[in-house]
């Protein structure tokens, strides 16, 4: 299919906009787009135009209704003044001139007519003027609203894009001699992320701990860090206990010497007491120097 004049491209691109194309039409549309980069803009425009016409209903202001309301019952008013008018002047001509009672009513009847004609014009011009006012309004919000809308969803998806680059530090703790057997065999993994101070915990395979204890784990500073600390210069953190295999995986909020990277010396894991976890009676049996 050959496309000889711009009205057969806008058929196409009608055509295509309401999904009515054939086999020959949509090649020629393929060929169009390859030949003529402009005609995606087109389209779009189109798509603009079919959106804002078959929008969501948005309801006039009261305003403006209260309006179209007072010039329509004006112009009824209007009309029927003049319609009684133009009936006493009939009478009046009718006694004066000695015509018949069936020909003033014919004359009447005439006038009449052509009064109610020019009544509906009004109301017509009236009516198509505040439609046009009106499309124009409606069409002016729902081009704002999807603008609106759109900015959003653009501002969303740069925070979200945002938030999966962030880069993310991992780190794997290694058993310590004060492990035991199964201790040594686990692998606990940390995923920092400095910029929202947080990370993901991720445990396998730490023995079950009675109901009397629980795993800690310690952000280790230098001793001349501006930070609250205890006496063997550590930071708790978090404070977890592992299911019936030994795993947990959980997000973990991290102190503020993760921002900068010499405010940490080391993260550790301890076995402590479930009454008072903050104490740090333990030695670590799972370390990791930074």
């Amino acid at each position: 299919m050959n496309i000889s004049s711009p009205s057969e491209q806008q058929l196409l691109l009608a055509g295509y906009i309401l999904g009515d194309l054939n086999a020959d039409e949509s090649q020629a549309f393929e060929q169009l787009l390859a030949n003529d980069p402009t005609v995606q803009q087109e389209l779009a425009q189109l798509q603009s135009s079919l959106d804002t016409v078959y929008g969501q209903e948005v309801a006039p202001p009261p305003a403006l209704k209260a309006s179209v309301l007072a010039a329509a019952k004006q112009s009824t008013r209007s009309s029927v003044s003049q319609r009684s008018r133009d009936n006493l002047l009939v009478a009046t001509g009718s006694a004066s001139t000695g015509l018949e009672p069936a020909n003033t009513e014919s004359t009447s009847s005439i006038d009449s007519s052509k009064a109610a004609v020019k009544f509906q014009r009004k109301i017509l011009l009236l009516v198509s003027g505040v439609l046009a006012a009106l499309s124009l309004y409606l069409g002016s919000q729902n081009y704002s609203l999807r603008q609106a809308v759109e900015a959003l969803q653009a501002e969303k998806a740069a925070l979200e894009q945002t938030e999966n680059d962030a880069e993310l530090v991992r780190y794997s703790l290694d058993a310590t001699e004060n492990a035991t057997g199964s201790e040594q065999t686990s692998s606990v993994e940390i995923s920092v992320n400095r910029d929202r101070l947080t990370a993901v915990l991720d445990v396998k395979g730490l023995p079950v701990l009675s109901e009397d204890q629980v795993y800690a784990l310690w952000t280790v500073i230098p001793e001349d860090t501006p930070a609250t600390k205890d006496a063997k210069n550590a930071i708790l953190t978090a404070v977890f206990k592992v299911d019936e295999a030994g795993n947990q995986i959980e997000e973990i909020v991290l102190p503020s010497v993760f921002r900068e990277q010499t405010q940490v010396e080391a993260i550790a894991v301890t076995v402590e007491s479930a009454d008072a976890p903050q104490d740090h009676e333990s030695s670590p049996i799972l370390f990791r120097q930074l």
